[in-house]
């Protein structure tokens, strides 16, 4: 009872208000807009997380081979391979669990947002009041929700058509975040490989079933991680070529 009041107040009921005042700001209400321009603010409030996290991941993947020489070296000595690749990491001063710990980070927020657009359309399908959190005394509580996303496509009900585009977004993210890794028949690879296939494929799926509105956030955030690390990218090559 106190994780869930917990939850509720630092989590669920922020990102419910915050939802609904940009709703009113938007133009005709959009929700659709609404979902982008939250989605902006929270991967902006954790962007110095994430640009960390995909640093210390590009710096891993170009380790790799490295620490594939040490696991050739070393293969019948596990605690010498261990010490001699944390060495590897420490020299470099890289933290290879950064990645693990910014996903923990942020897994709890996306559930937020994940619940409060799941139960928002839900009351909005059902007719019920869609007061599913208390409201914030600065947060005017609207009558209707409009979903209507650029006023001609409903994201109250489920669209294939957003789930492919989500699900193709997803594959680019993942294949960026991979790099140009050797096809090596290894089980690290091979598993790598195929998740770049798998996720997206089972976002797809699940997206078909949920309100479009969950795509609209799925999408926004791909579309941001794309281009961040582009930026990444451009940031190295350019560094180096110097």
């Amino acid at each position: 009872m106190f994780l869930t009041n917990l939850y509720n107040t630092i989590l669920f009921e922020p990102v419910f208000n915050l939802l609904m005042f940009l709703y009113q700001l938007m133009p005709a209400h959009d929700m659709g807009l609404a979902v982008i321009l939250l989605t902006m603010i929270v991967k902006a409030l954790l962007l110095p997380i994430d640009m960390k996290a995909l640093r210390s991941q590009k710096a891993l993947q170009e380790m790799q081979p490295k620490i594939d020489e040490i696991q050739k070296k070393y293969k019948d000595d596990k605690e010498e391979q261990a010490k001699q690749t944390m060495l590897i990491f420490q020299e470099s001063k890289i933290n290879p669990f950064f990645g693990i710990w910014a996903l923990f980070i942020q897994i709890p927020i996306l559930i937020a947002i994940y619940q409060v657009l799941t139960q928002l359309s839900a009351a909005v399908k059902n007719g019920q009041s869609i007061a599913i959190a208390k409201f914030y005394p600065f947060v005017h509580q609207p009558e209707v929700i409009n979903y209507l996303f650029l006023g001609i496509i409903d994201l109250s009900k489920p669209a294939l058509w957003m789930a492919i585009i989500v699900g193709i977004l997803q594959f680019i993210q993942i294949k960026m975040t991979m790099g140009k890794t050797p096809k090596t028949k290894d089980s690290q690879s091979v598993m790598q490989q195929s998740m770049a296939y798998f996720s997206p494929i089972f976002l797809a799926i699940v997206l078909t079933a949920l309100p479009a509105v969950i795509g609209v956030y799925f999408l926004a955030t791909s579309i941001w991680t794309i281009a961040q690390q582009q930026i990444i990218q451009k940031k190295k090559e350019s560094h180096d070529g110097q």
